[in-house]
C-alpha cells in the first residue's frame, strides 16, 4: 500500500507501520510537538512506563499518575502535554487545545491542589526526535510511518494499549485493515 502522507508539522501524528523493527517504536503513536528544519520533537504517547508521577517529582509524593516513555532521547528529561492553556504560563501551544511545557512550578501547584485531573495532563520522560527534518522526511519515503491529524482524545484520554489500532481504524479504508496485521511479517 503507499502512503499518502499530509505534510509534517507540529501536531502532526506518527504512527508506526505495523512491520517496523525498530524496538524503541514498535507499534508507537508520536505527537510531534515541534517541528522545524533543524529538527523534530515528538512524544510516545502509547509507551508508559511502570513508574509513576510521585517516583520522578519529589513534592508529587502521593501522586499516582503513570510517567510515559516519550522516547529514547534524553530519557532523564522530564516534559508534560497538557490541555490547560493559560491556567500554564509559558506554555506552548502545539495544535488548537493541546500544550507542550510551561511554567513547571504552577503545573506541580496545580497538581498538588487537586486543581488538576490526570485526563487534562501527561508526563513523559524523554523524546522522540528527528535532526535534521529531513531524517523523518526520509523515514517518511522507506514507509516507516503514517501521518495523521491529532485529536484531544488521543493524547489524553485513550487507553495506551489500544491508541495504535483505534488511530488506524479513525483513519479507515486500508489504513484501519492493518490493525489485524501480525506483530512480525514472518508470522503471516
Amino acid at each position: 500500500m503507499e502512503k499518502v502522507s499530509p505534510s509534517i508539522r507540529k501536531g502532526s501524528v506518527l504512527l508506526a507501520d505495523p512491520y517496523l523493527l525498530d524496538p524503541n517504536f514498535r507499534r508507537t503513536v508520536i505527537l510531534l510537538a515541534d517541528c522545524r528544519e533543524e529538527g523534530v520533537v515528538g512524544f510516545v504517547l502509547n509507551n508508559p512506563t511502570k513508574l509513576k508521577l510521585s517516583q520522578a517529582i519529589d513534592d508529587l509524593s502521593d501522586i499516582d499518575v503513570p510517567l510515559y516513555l516519550g522516547g529514547p532521547v534524553e530519557p532523564e528529561s522530564l516534559n508534560f502535554i497538557h490541555r490547560l492553556g493559560d491556567r500554564i504560563p509559558d506554555s506552548y501551544e502545539i495544535v488548537d487545545g493541546i500544550f507542550w511545557g510551561g511554567n513547571f512550578e504552577v503545573m506541580k501547584s496545580l497538581i498538588r491542589e487537586n486543581a488538576v485531573t490526570p485526563d487534562e495532563y501527561r508526563f513523559f520522560l524523554g523524546y522522540s526526535g528527528w535532526t535534521p527534518l529531513s531524517h523523518l522526511e526520509r523515514e517518511l519515503e522507506e514507509n516507516s510511518w503514517f501521518v495523521t491529524q491529532p485529536r484531544q482524545n488521543y493524547v489524553f484520554d485513550v487507553q495506551h494499549d489500544k491508541l495504535w489500532g483505534n488511530v488506524l481504524k479513525d483513519m479507515g479504508g486500508d489504513y484501519a485493515m492493518l490493525v489485524n496485521a501480525p506483530p512480525h511479517p514472518s508470522f503471516n
